[in-house]
């Protein structure tokens, strides 16, 4: 270890010294040594799931984007960002699915060429998380998310939160979450032949039924909350195992 620590540190100063052959293998560990540091700038790579914002692609992510995004500012250095690097990139594989209605991004602020962007978006501590609803104007600067869950999945219960809050245009693929009644149940295959509203599933629709519709409650037997019910056409109620 001694010998090659020797050879790594006195290329520059004893390269006279040295035959052809030794110079290029000094430089060339020199190279391998320095490679994976370059290839590791930032966070997170687009194999994450994760958009990586720019100053170039930041107007048309955010704003006027038909989906909703959780944006991570993170600086490469700060320690809690490394830490809460694996919980995002789980988060990102965890709502994939998710996609086209919410997307998640991220941007280094430490990287010098985006410093201008997270102070254009109030940044001052890291990682800081933004919510962006869907066609968000170019005046938005998000909504922030103050003391956010550090584990996954009260992070993706934030994120339902605020689509089921969502005042803004709604996100074209994203399925309505409003509760519904049982007149609408029951008035349902009427009025609908073929539905898109589950994303990439054709024919199916969903909606979500509050326990304060106690007729309807009563009509499908349920007895848990939450649970799934599958109600076809035919008239059948089936209850899925979620």
């Amino acid at each position: 270890m001694a010998r090659r620590s020797c050879c790594a540190t006195s290329c520059q100063t004893t390269k006279a010294t040295l035959n052809p052959f030794n110079s290029f293998l000094c430089g060339f560990i020199f190279f391998i040594i320095l490679s994976p540091l370059i290839a590791e700038a930032g966070l997170y790579t687009a194999s994450d799931q994760i958009i990586i914002l720019s100053p170039e692609n930041v107007d048309s992510v955010l704003f006027n984007s038909a989906a909703a995004l959780l944006v991570e500012f993170y600086a490469t250095w700060c320690g809690h960002c490394v830490a809460f690097s694996p919980i995002w990139k789980s988060l990102a594989r965890d709502i994939k699915e998710w996609k086209p209605a919410v997307d998640l991004a991220a941007i280094d602020c430490a990287d010098e060429s985006n410093r201008k962007v997270c102070t254009n978006f109030g940044i001052t501590g890291y990682p800081s998380l933004k919510f962006f609803p869907a066609y968000s104007s170019n005046e938005s600067k998000g909504q922030e998310l103050r003391g956010f869950p550090r584990d996954v999945r009260g992070i993706r219960h934030y994120i339902i939160d605020k689509l089921e809050t969502h005042s803004e245009a709604w996100p074209p693929a994203c399925p309505p979450l409003e509760p519904t009644s049982e007149a609408e149940i029951d008035s349902f295959f009427q009025t609908n032949n073929v539905t898109l509203d589950l994303l990439q599933y054709e024919n199916i629709t969903v909606r979500r039924v509050l326990d304060t519709e106690t007729s309807l409650v009563s009509r499908f037997a349920v007895t848990d909350f939450p649970s799934c019910y599958l109600y076809s056409s035919s008239g059948s109620i089936t209850r899925l195992k979620v």
